[in-house]
């Protein structure tokens, strides 16, 4: 009878430990929206408060914040290699932006280091480096 006691204490005991270790475990942070060359010169819904990610193509050039709205904070900026994904790029720059208040917000991103007088629109010096990423955040209300 001992013995079943035991069993009864360890299986109780492993029960408690699993229970105790899922009731711990960390929350799962909100996943930024993501926009990228394809959404740009768009108006995009979203809701107010969400994390915002702009993904363009780098190297060789990369990107300069020219125009934000006053409702619009970048709070981090990375480059990662990331050869081929668009032609004439070899990185991929992630700029990730918060928009703490309501309203429409305004990002304007300016590619900067593309030689003088390139103007071809393949290669290197393709389109994706042509003119400044132009995004309008249209806040949503959640029904």
């Amino acid at each position: 009878m001992e013995a079943r006691m035991a069993d009864r204490l360890k299986a109780l005991a492993i029960l408690a430990l699993g229970l105790g270790i899922a009731g711990t475990a960390p929350a799962q942070e909100a996943r930024p929206v993501v926009f990228t060359q394809a959404h740009d010169g768009t108006v995009q819904p979203i809701a107010p408060g969400v994390a915002v990610q702009v993904q363009l193509p780098a190297g060789p050039v990369y990107w300069e914040v020219e125009e934000i709205s006053r409702n619009v904070t970048l709070i981090a900026r990375s480059t990662y290699p990331s050869p081929g994904r668009v032609p004439g790029s070899v990185a991929v720059e992630v700029l990730d932006f918060a928009l703490p208040e309501q309203g429409r917000a305004v990002i304007v991103l300016r590619p900067v280091g593309r030689p003088e007088g390139a103007t071809g629109t393949g290669g290197i010096h393709g389109t994706a480096f042509a003119a400044p990423f132009s995004l309008t955040l249209d806040p949503v209300r959640a029904e």
